[in-house]
Parts: structure tokens; C-alpha cells; sequence
């Protein structure tokens, strides 16, 4: 078979919410971008990951005048995939529908974005959104490590899923008449359309998609905080001090205290989260490194290990993206 003349490159980023696909050429230039549903897969079905996934290669590669055969390099980094049992399993469906000469590549989902902020330097990345986790290393090739990131049952903390879990255990304790009165509850039965806080039990526990439902109500804490709310400010500093020491933790594992940092996810979005975490990080973490927000989707900094794995990536190679990016 003739080889395709157009050779192509993907990065795909998928979450438990959505998941984004970009397609570029071997020189940086990102040509389109796809979306989809999640793909996480640990709560996700593994039929349901690899359904979503085809179907947003397919439909992006054809609004790209392009097909499966038109790919050299493919890195997959998914939600829920850093495990050797998971990549290995998600290469081995991917194989079959490229051509033998396309590299496959499966990371977690926070290499996606470590590279998206270091474009392959040395660093940590501290994702907080639905879950969390700090992911850091030293190259795309060197040793990794990583703190949380161990599910909403065993850990997540400092996430918007643990943030709204608090919240409603505040105002389950304040109904009780164990813990102090907070406007959130007024604003998290407002929100759900309900008239008691003990009909919290029948919207949570019968909700199909709970976990990120949940998460979802981390802006009532964040105003609740903004406006003073004593519970909800010290629901955002437990979360924010949580997420410094995995900072910390990560810095000690790679041996180095400069490692800079880039805060992703959307927590960080919300002014108040970010300046108190600003705050902690000043006063606990950050008298060395730098820490910045993450600026780009994480979907380009898979491309760019799609790039680099094929021996593409140079210096300037994260500035070309970013450049095809705003034209």
C-alpha cells in the first residue's frame, strides 16, 4: 500500500467530563481540534473509552480532509491511564485501526498538561478540577513522579470534588445542630431545586453521575469564601493546603526545590481559589521556582509528545504551536 503523502500528529487529552483532540503536522502547526465525551478509565467502561475515542478521531480527522491512515504519531493521555495494565490494554485496541508505521503512545492525562506548561522542560504540574493530583519530571523521557491523584474514595484532595463534599457535610452538621450555620446551604438547595437539606441523601446518592455533579457545586464554596463565609473559607484553605504539600512531596521526590510549578484545572480559574493558594504557596512552598497558570489546553502539550516521540520536537517546536494557536 502506497504511504499516505499527508503525515499527521495527535494529542489527545481525555477527562471524566470531556475529552479534546488535536491534530497538527510535523512541524507544530496545529490543524484542528475535536471534542468529545469523557474518557477516564477507571470510571468510565472500557467500551464506552474506546467508543468516544474513535469517534473523535474519526469525526476529526475527516473535518480535516484526513483518515486513520494519515497518522505517524498518536499519544494518547487519558484520565485514569498511567498504569502499565491500562496503557498497555488501551495501545493494544488502538494497533489494529493505524498504519503498523503510526506510534502509539498512552500517559496519564497530567502528562498532557505538564507538557502542555514546560514544552518538556523540567517541572511539576498541579492539576485541580474534578479530581487532583501534582505530576512532576525532568524530561519527557526522565523518571516521574507524582502525588495524589488517587481517586475521589481514597484521595483527590483539595479537589472540587472534595470541596463540595465538605460543603454539604457543613451543612448537614449545621442542620443537625453540630456544626455552625453557613450561607452555603442556602445556595446549595437553591441550586438543586430543593427544600431541606435531608433531601440532599435521595439527589446524591441517586444521581448516575455523582462524582462530577458533586464537583460542580465547588463554586458555591468559592463564593460562599469570597463573601466570608467562616466554613467556607476554611473548607478553600484545607483544599489549598493540601494541594501545596503535594507539591512539596513531588519537589522532594525529583530532588529539587526550584522545580517550577503550573497550577491547571478549574479551580484555578477562581480568583479567590487561586489567590489564597497564591498566598500558601508564598508563604509555605514557593521562596523558590516559579508558579504560573497553565495558559493552554493540555490536548497541544499531547501533541507535542506525539512530536517529540517521533523525533520531531525541537526548541522552538512549543512556540510554533502556540503560534498556530492564535492564528
Amino acid at each position: 500500500m502506497a504511504r499516505p503523502e499527508r503525515s499527521l500528529y495527535i494529542g489527545i487529552d481525555g477527562g471524566g467530563s470531556k475529552t479534546c483532540c488535536v491534530v497538527g503536522d510535523a512541524s507544530g502547526q496545529v490543524i484542528h481540534a475535536g471534542y468529545g465525551g469523557a474518557t477516564n478509565v477507571k470510571s468510565s467502561s472500557r467500551a464506552e473509552t474506546e467508543d468516544v475515542l474513535l469517534h473523535l478521531l474519526e469525526d476529526t480527522l475527516a473535518r480535516c480532509g484526513a483518515s486513520m491512515g494519515n497518522v505517524r504519531g498518536l499519544s494518547l493521555c487519558l484520565a485514569g491511564g498511567h498504569r502499565p495494565s491500562d496503557k498497555a490494554a488501551m495501545k493494544q485496541f488502538m494497533v489494529p485501526y493505524f498504519s503498523p508505521e503510526t506510534r502509539i503512545d498512552v500517559q496519564s492525562d497530567a502528562t498532557a498538561a505538564w507538557a502542555a506548561g514546560t514544552w518538556g522542560q523540567p517541572g511539576i504540574v498541579l492539576i485541580a478540577g474534578t479530581g487532583s493530583i501534582a505530576y512532576g519530571r525532568l524530561s519527557p523521557e526522565g523518571r516521574e513522579e507524582r502525588a495524589g491523584g488517587w481517586g475521589y474514595l481514597l484521595g483527590d484532595e483539595g479537589s472540587g470534588f472534595e470541596l463540595s463534599r465538605k460543603a454539604l457535610q457543613a451543612v448537614l452538621r449545621h442542620y443537625d445542630g453540630r456544626g455552625p450555620a453557613t450561607v452555603m446551604t442556602e445556595a446549595v438547595l437553591a441550586r438543586l431545586g430543593l427544600n431541606q437539606p435531608e433531601e440532599l441523601i435521595d439527589w446524591l446518592y441517586g444521581h448516575p453521575a455523582m462524582r462530577r455533579e458533586l464537583a460542580a457545586l465547588s463554586d458555591i464554596v468559592m463564593d460562599a469564601a469570597g463573601n466570608g463565609d467562616h466554613v467556607g473559607e476554611t473548607i478553600v484553605a484545607d483544599a489549598v493546603g493540601e494541594l501545596t504539600e503535594q507539591v512539596r512531596a513531588v519537589r522532594k521526590r525529583l530532588g529539587d526545590d526550584n522545580l517550577p510549578v503550573i497550577t491547571a484545572g478549574g479551580l484555578f480559574s477562581a480568583p479567590y481559589f487561586y489567590s489564597t493558594f497564591q498566598s500558601a504557596w508564598r508563604q509555605h512552598v514557593g521562596k523558590t521556582g516559579e508558579c504560573r497558570l497553565l495558559t493552554l489546553p493540555p490536548a497541544v502539550g499531547a501533541y507535542y509528545l506525539a512530536l517529540h516521540g517521533a523525533g520531531l520536537a525541537s526548541p522552538t517546536t512549543g512556540k510554533t504551536i502556540e503560534n498556530s494557536l492564535r492564528e
